[in-house]
């Protein structure tokens, strides 16, 4: 009995078992030809493996985009209308009726809250990424839905094609940059702000940069972290730059190599 490993590049993926007959000495002669076979057989092992699981990433994806597009058109939607109505009912009741415009703006923050929520849901689900166009609009559409404070002003570039990059990586680009700018909206008191995206043949560059109070580095929060992950889990790394009373700066730099690559599936 002989049995030569199935290999793909040095990396084990079965056995390949010959039993010769009865009384019949296993002929050395035989090896070469028997290792041609396991070669061959590793190659079709391995296709057909990741023909399998390219199918099934497919199906996934397929799935989540289609339950994806079933909430787009019906729960956001009606909260869309909801919040739209609540607006109006609060334009329509007269200064003195407190207690009812006090509940009546409860209800329209918590459904203008939970709008925004589906809405991150939905773009976590979308498999599809984002080309430039719609990363400059939907980081303004969300600043907009964050309420930023009167005087603050926004500037959004990018230079490069998007599409040339994964839209996994694409994905987690445009949340560093949705958490940076919260952070700016909700602590930083700045004037201006700048998103600047750029990629070249080299590496992928994300910078947020206010010329808000700063903050003590020491102190960052869950925010920070989770902008972290996501630029590990694309292949890249995130520095910090902040003082107290000096602003601060985010950037994310990411080879290009690690952009274009197949990433693991998820998100």
């Amino acid at each position: 009995m002989l049995g030569p490993p199935l290999l793909i590049r040095d990396l084990p993926v079965g056995v390949l078992v010959v039993e010769f007959p009865e009384g019949e000495a296993s002929r050395q002669d035989a090896v070469p030809l028997l290792t041609s076979v396991a070669h061959q057989a590793a190659l079709a092992l391995w296709s057909t493996r990741m023909c399998v699981e390219r199918a099934q990433r497919f199906a996934v994806q397929e799935e989540r985009n289609r339950i994806a597009r079933d909430i787009h058109d019906t729960v956001s939607q009606c909260l869309f209308g909801t919040v739209y109505t609540l607006e109006s009912c609060l334009r329509l009741i007269p200064e003195d009726q407190a207690v009812l415009r006090e509940r009546l703006e409860a209800v329209l923050r918590a459904s203008t809250k939970t709008l925004r929520d589906i809405r991150g849901l939905i773009f976590d689900m979308w498999v599809g990424g984002l080309t430039t166009a719609e990363f400059v609009a939907e980081l303004k559409s969300y600043v907009q839905d964050l309420g930023p404070p009167e005087g603050l002003e926004v500037d959004i570039s990018v230079q490069g094609d998007l599409t040339e990059l994964t839209p996994f990586t694409r994905k987690h680009l445009f949340r560093i940059a949705q958490e940076a700018l919260a952070n700016v909206v909700r602590h930083a008191h700045a004037r201006r702000a700048t998103v600047h995206l750029a990629a070249d043949s080299q590496v992928v560059q994300l910078t947020v940069q206010d010329d808000g109070v700063g903050f003590d580095l020491r102190e960052a929060g869950m925010g920070i972290q989770g902008m972290r992950e996501r630029a590990l889990a694309v292949g890249g790394t995130l520095a910090l730059h902040s003082v107290p009373g000096g602003g601060t700066r985010v950037e994310v730099r990411v080879p290009r190599l690690a952009c274009v690559s197949s990433p693991p599936f998820g998100s």
